[in-house]
């Protein structure tokens, strides 16, 4: 809406003193008044959406079924009758289904938000790197609800490395696999963690010796000149770390956001179509944990630790094989296979197991 004047132009063409508009953009006013003199004025328009898009799935009797989700703020519930949140994400691996079941999602998304930055914000020049045997940490306390959107690192050795932030009782909250390159990179985390507890932000030991062949991840840390506490006020406050308040280690220059706005969309339902009997049953195929899944490329099957294993064949939902070796490590590089759902089966020390796979850009 503009000012009230005699005439007014809008960049849609429009000539009301007010227009509704359906799209994000930059909309442009001019209004003239009643000497002849225009003023020109702009608003940005950000228009969020709920919409999203799930695929159902359709398994052998027996088997667990997997739902997927174009969104990652996705709520998967168990049914009308009981709509209790049973899993957030883009994915929800159901338990083992005998009969044709329908489950129910909606999306929430963030349209507001005010964002903040914490922690310590530079590397000096002459900062070392940790020891290749430094694991290291930084704990922190979470006063209100934020989305930890991303934090600042630099190495000396690419690859792969597990971001996780623990309870104090180190329960597992948030986990991510990030490929970091030789250099400075800000890495993108989008964790969400609630209030009200103590944390500690780590990568993990196991991953890094299995990348690197040591437990440290080999950042940078700062070795003098920190000033804890790093606080947002009321919402974040960053204590110290295993090493103690001389030392900074690792994860600089936070960005996050707090005191959120959400739009909801409407339920959908995705079915499960149960096929069967299933050829295998529970007591011969197992089901194991396979770490990201979703995932852009790498994952990691089993286990965090590293293992062999036999026999490992993948395959799409339209049954052609993407993979068949006798032997393979349990972490996988899947960045070159196309988007989809996919079937991974493969023996460890004697017993079958297998798994969903769910590749996304």
């Amino acid at each position: 809406s503009a000012v009230e004047a005699p005439m007014y132009l809008w960049s849609s063409g429009e000539t009301s003193r007010s227009i509704d508009v359906e799209a994000s953009g930059r909309y442009v006013c001019t209004v003239t008044d009643l000497c002849g003199v225009s003023y020109t004025g702009a608003v940005d328009v950000i228009i969020e959406s709920s919409s999203f898009t799930t695929i159902g799935d359709t398994i052998m009797k027996g088997e667990r079924a997997t739902l997927v989700s174009n969104s990652p703020t996705t709520e998967w519930i168990e049914s009308l009758a009981n709509p209790v949140i049973i899993s957030v994400g883009d994915t929800l691996v159901t338990e083992l289904l005998d009969t044709n079941t329908s489950y129910f999602a909606r999306n929430i998304v963030k349209i507001n938000a005010i964002k903040g930055k914490v922690g310590h914000v530079n590397f000096a020049v002459s900062e070392p790197f940790g020891s290749n045997n430094t694991l290291g940490d930084i704990n922190f306390v979470v006063q209100k609800e934020i989305l930890l959107k991303s934090v600042h690192v630099r190495t000396d050795k690419a690859g792969v490395r597990r971001f996780q932030v623990l309870t104090v009782g180190n329960e597992v909250v948030f986990e991510k696999d990030v490929f970091v390159p030789v250099g400075d990179t800000r890495v993108q985390l989008d964790a969400i963690l609630p209030p009200g507890e103590f944390y500690r932000m780590i990568t993990d030991a196991d991953v890094n010796l299995a990348n690197f062949g040591h437990k440290g991840p080999r950042f940078v840390r700062t070795l003098s000149g920190t000033k804890y506490p790093y606080q947002i006020d009321n919402v974040v406050t960053i204590t110290g770390g295993t090493f103690g308040s001389l030392y900074y280690y690792f994860f600089y220059d936070w960005e996050i956001e707090y005191n959120f706005e959400f739009c909801t969309s409407d339920l959908q339902e995705v079915k499960v179509v149960v096929l069967g009997p299933s050829a295998t049953t529970e007591q011969s195929v197992r089901y194991q944990p396979i770490k990201p899944n979703p995932t852009t490329g790498f994952v990691r099957i089993h286990t965090d630790g590293e293992i062999d294993l036999k026999n490992v064949v993948i395959t799409g939902m339209d049954g052609k094989m993407v993979l068949s070796v006798a032997h393979h490590s349990n972490s996988l590089d899947l960045s070159s296979i196309a988007n989809g759902i996919y079937t991974i089966q493969y023996t460890f020390d004697g017993k079958t197991y297998q798994g969903r796979i769910v590749k996304i850009e």
